[in-house]
């Protein structure tokens, strides 16, 4: 009988051992799924898009030389970034001075670039943005929109920057 009763509480503690690794398993993969979950609201947020959306809109609503002006910098410096320091942006003039339009949106910063921004120097970029680039799918020849909100979210649309021809 000792013989059984020795064997019992083995077997009880590898199963519970066995039991446990597989808890703790499954929630390390629970917690990496929840923040994945989490973290996709974050990213390009229905509201968000609607907003770039309006920007786009407007961007394609300029004058020649302003789209001009714009085409013209970012082939130079391959991006124009707009921050917003004091409800004042830096580099706002390639959207003819438009502070209202950017403040009421909600927009922190709001960054003009080609589309394929592998090559682009993204030093002067927050964190947040970096990471959003890296999961950007870059396979378009248009130009791209990428907007920080106050409230930490993140959005990008992309836009075709064209000159209209005056015939």
């Amino acid at each position: 009988m000792k013989k059984s009763r020795g064997f019992a509480l083995v077997e009880t503690l590898i199963v519970s051992t066995i039991i446990a690794t597989i808890l703790i398993y499954v929630f390390v993969q629970f917690n990496i799924l929840q923040g994945k979950y989490n973290e996709s609201f974050k990213y390009n947020d229905v509201d968000d898009l609607y907003k770039l959306d309006s920007i786009k809109g407007y961007i394609n609503s300029l004058d020649n030389t302003s789209i001009t002006n714009i085409i013209t910098k970012i082939t130079s410096d391959d991006i124009i970034i707009m921050d917003n320091e004091d409800n004042t942006y830096t580099n706002i003039t390639y959207l003819d001075n438009q502070n209202d339009l950017l403040i009421n949106l909600g927009i922190k910063t709001l960054v003009l670039t080609k589309a394929d921004i592998n090559n682009v120097d993204t030093s002067s970029l927050s964190k947040n943005i970096k990471d959003m680039i890296k999961k950007i799918d870059n396979k378009s020849d248009n130009y791209r929109i990428i907007a920080e909100f106050n409230n930490g979210n993140l959005a990008t649309i992309t836009i075709s920057l064209e000159v209209e021809s005056n015939e």
